[in-house]
């Protein structure tokens, strides 16, 4: 599909960070198969209610949807289910925003049983206050059926309850494989095993560490949220058993369906005595980045777990930038996964945090 990114501010607000955020979005599209034809930013004195934008900028949309043959527009922010109706009403293509995108990347993605629950759940719960929008879809489809007319309110009526009955269904099965990963994990509590989750905004090269550490054959891709479930493998340093975590990515404005269907997979960082920050070295934007991640923590209540900050990639990057890096992040430790680089100072150090004290 061929799709523009879209992304607004508002007068007299900062626009700081809106530049590297619409960067994602055009990589979170990609991830999905959008050819990104464009990205625009619009200016707004103040938002409009029922479109986001004002009619000046939907025809100025219409003229670019008709010269690149846009089939999607991709908003940088969250549409209520009202403007994104009207907006794909006025331009006449799919109108998609970054929690649906996102939400349409976890579904791809989700491999095990417990992570197609969860995006389902948060699928769902999305999909609910806009029904009135998916079964306008339906009626450009199945026009002549007797959908031409929408379904009226006691079909979207019938619809809710379905979804709802589904969530609910959804969610008991979620507790039940919650159940048995707490009976894991109170199994491993018991043995005393310390576990080091590997945590860091997504692409940043954690399952890659994993493989490292561990030397274990896990598939480890150049893409967004290429991991949704964690897994966990034993790695032996200095003769004692560590348990490491990889876990889901962390991202600028994770959808809050998402923080609450994977909740559980989060909560292995809670039962984590130590936290291994990775971040890439190469990113532009690595403050911002560090920051997304420190926020996540707090919002899953883990802010004041002990870490070590991790900067990956330096095979990316040249000597002068590293230095730099280094002296702004001193305590941090610079490693490359490919080449092996800082991965024994890492472990000591790991080792160090763990076992110093008994």
């Amino acid at each position: 599909m061929r799709g523009i990114c879209l992304g607004i501010y508002i007068y007299n607000k900062e626009i700081i960070g809106l530049e590297e955020s619409l960067t994602e979005l055009k990589l979170l599209s990609e991830t999905i198969e959008i050819e990104v034809v464009d990205t625009i930013v619009f200016r707004l004195k103040e938002i409009n209610p029922a479109t986001l934008i004002t009619s000046f900028m939907i025809e100025e949309l219409k003229t670019i949807i008709e010269k690149h043959k846009i089939e999607v527009i991709i908003f940088n922010d969250e549409l209520k289910p009202n403007q994104q109706r009207n907006l794909e009403k006025e331009t006449g293509i799919m109108v998609i925003d970054r929690t649906e995108l996102i939400l349409r990347i976890f579904e791809n993605n989700a491999r095990t049983a417990e992570a197609k629950t969860q995006v389902e759940i948060a699928k769902l719960k999305y999909m609910l206050p806009r029904l009135k929008r998916m079964w306008t879809h339906l009626s450009r489809i199945e026009g002549g059926y007797g959908f031409t007319k929408g379904p009226g309110e006691k079909q979207i009526e019938i619809d809710k309850r379905l979804i709802k009955r589904r969530i609910s269904k959804l969610t008991e099965k979620l507790k039940e494989i919650e159940s048995n990963r707490n009976i894991i994990r109170q199994k491993r509590l018991t043995e005393n095993i310390p576990i080091v989750s590997i945590i860091g905004y997504t692409n940043a090269g954690k399952t890659a560490l994993l493989n490292t550490l561990s030397k274990a054959q896990l598939l480890s891709e150049n893409r967004l949220f290429s991991t949704l479930s964690p897994v966990i493998r034993k790695v032996f340093i200095n003769g004692k058993i560590v348990l490491f975590a990889d876990t889901v990515g962390f991202i600028n404005k994770l959808p809050t369906q998402l923080i609450a269907s994977f909740k559980s997979t989060l909560e292995e960082i809670k039962y984590s005595r130590l936290l291994l920050i990775l971040q890439d070295s190469s990113s532009s934007k690595i403050k911002d980045k560090l920051n997304t991640v420190f926020s996540t923590l707090d919002e899953i209540g883990c802010s004041n777990k002990k870490y070590i900050l991790c900067f990956s990639k330096i095979d990316m990057i040249d000597r002068e930038s590293l230095k730099s890096l280094m002296d702004e992040y001193p305590l941090a430790i610079p490693i490359s996964s490919l080449t092996g680089k800082g991965i024994d100072k890492l472990k000591k150090r790991i080792f160090n945090e763990l076992f110093k004290e008994t």
